[in-house]
């Protein structure tokens, strides 16, 4: 029985490209990451369509917008997806952008009512946030991943910790500033507070730095730094550790290479599979199971009744 196919587009907005010359060009230099997240959505709306996951008999289209690392380009390319005369018109657009290219964006996509859908976590970014704003994301947000991470220190009555943050990443320091709170709340201690440099620099003093918290009772590490600096951070524990353990005449033989890390921010299933033995585990990977599914269930029902978003919004504004 020939069952009839219904096509709906989203839009992919990502910076393929980098900047060109001026805000409005673009170069013909690939930005990898940007890419690799392409070829990983085209993969995913195949199975996707392959296996009817969201609903039988509906057919998702990919519509790429690079926005060659700029909101005004962007906007611009927005601009002309979305007039009247656009041959493809997307129902919503996914992004994966830099955080302080959201803002211009949002507020674009907000004024035409269309519905935006952040594969990061955009909740602590200054605008209106949520389904009736028409801005939502596949992330889980950072103050249920800390939440989750004080349940999981408190179920395992572990009170000592030592925790690692970048002070120039905005992500990293908001994450910090909620855990303080409620690890104060819960009575969860702080050995210390290790600075990680953000532009990599600075993991074996850091490392030292741990070490020396472990002596003291924090044998466990969390850690709110980005994918590169955690990387670089596990490379020089392990590359300390065997130091230490290859040489039992240093003063350091207190240390017995117990440390163990939580990962916090929204890292790659890869590098925990990595550093298995160093891991207690990722709190982003397990906590974005749930957030998957209920973003699932916002998006049924936006493909059953595309207008009903833009409809809530304009009465609202």
């Amino acid at each position: 029985m020939h069952v009839e196919t219904y096509e709906i587009t989203l839009g992919l907005l990502l910076p393929l490209h980098k900047i060109g010359s001026s805000i409005l060009d673009c170069s013909n230099e690939l930005n990898l990451p940007a890419y690799y997240i392409y070829e990983a959505s085209k993969w995913i709306v195949e199975k996707i369509n392959q296996n009817n996951y969201l609903i039988p008999g509906i057919e998702i289209k990919l519509e790429l917008i690079d926005t060659c690392s700029s909101p005004f380009y962007a906007t611009q390319e927005l601009a002309h997806l979305t007039s009247s005369d656009a041959k493809v018109q997307p129902i919503a657009f996914v992004s994966s952008l830099p955080r302080d290219h959201y803002k211009q964006i949002v507020e674009f996509i907000s004024s035409i009512n269309y519905t935006l859908i952040a594969t990061q976590d955009i909740s602590i970014m200054d605008f209106p946030f949520g389904p009736k704003h028409g801005i939502l994301q596949t992330a889980t947000t950072s103050q249920s991943l800390i939440k989750s991470t004080i349940e999981q220190l408190k179920y395992f009555g572990w009170r000592y910790v030592s925790v690692v943050i970048d002070p120039d990443d905005l992500v990293s320091t908001a994450m910090f500033h909620h855990f303080q709170e409620m690890a104060i709340q819960e009575k969860i201690c702080f050995i210390s507070i290790e600075f990680i440099d953000g532009n990599g620099g600075g993991g074996n003093n850091t490392v030292r730095k741990l070490i020396e918290n472990q002596k003291n009772g924090a044998n466990i590490v969390i850690l709110f730094i980005n994918y590169m600096n955690t990387i670089q951070l596990m490379q020089s524990y392990r590359t300390n550790n065997k130091q230490f353990n290859n040489n039992n005449n240093n003063n350091d033989d207190d240390f017995n290479g117990n440390l163990h890390f939580i990962i916090v921010r929204d890292q790659n299933l890869e590098l925990v599979y990595g550093f298995e033995e160093e891991y207690l585990g990722s709190i982003f990977i397990r906590e974005s199971i749930g957030n998957i599914n209920h973003f699932d269930n916002h998006f049924l029902d936006l493909v059953s009744n595309p207008s009903s978003s833009t409809s809530s919004r304009v009465k609202d504004k």
